[in-house]
């Protein structure tokens, strides 16, 4: 099966994740176009539907963590190599514009899986760091 690990630390908090990805689906499909057509007919639609709603849950997990207001800087290392400054005093849809900036200038594309976990790991960090003052940081790396 095809995946992911994501490490993460920083300020008061550790976190390991590891996931499948959308690639998995790929291979699926892919072995349905080698069975008869009645395999594709009863898969292809699901199939698509289950990476639309992939999709759809990132993009609404990817502007919740730009939303959430809580000033640290973030490290992103490894496969994706960048650093963000998260400043509790720009709005959300200027977070979101210069986050996905720097995901997409990295020469690997980020799937909808591994922003599913990304967004997690931020969101559980501003979380345990919600009462916290002070400088906060989190690296996470991310291993394709």
């Amino acid at each position: 099966m095809i995946g992911f690990e994501m490490k993460a630390w920083g300020s008061n908090f550790k976190q390991k994740r590891a996931s499948w990805t959308e690639g998995s689906l790929v291979a699926l499909d892919a072995l349905a176009m080698a069975t008869d057509s009645d395999v594709i007919s009863q898969l292809g639609d699901p199939l698509s539907h289950i990476e639309k709603l992939f999709k759809k849950t990132a993009d609404a997990k990817f502007k919740r963590i730009c939303s959430l207001g809580k000033s640290f800087s973030l490290f992103v290392s490894k496969d994706f190599n960048f650093k963000y400054y998260f400043d509790s005093s720009k709005s959300g849809p200027e977070t979101q514009s210069e986050l996905y900036r720097l995901f997409m200038s990295q020469t690997d594309t980020v799937g909808d899986q591994v922003m599913l976990c990304f967004c997690a790991i931020v969101y559980d960090f501003v979380l345990k760091n919600l009462e916290v003052e002070g400088d906060l940081v989190l690296t996470i790396e991310i291993d394709l």
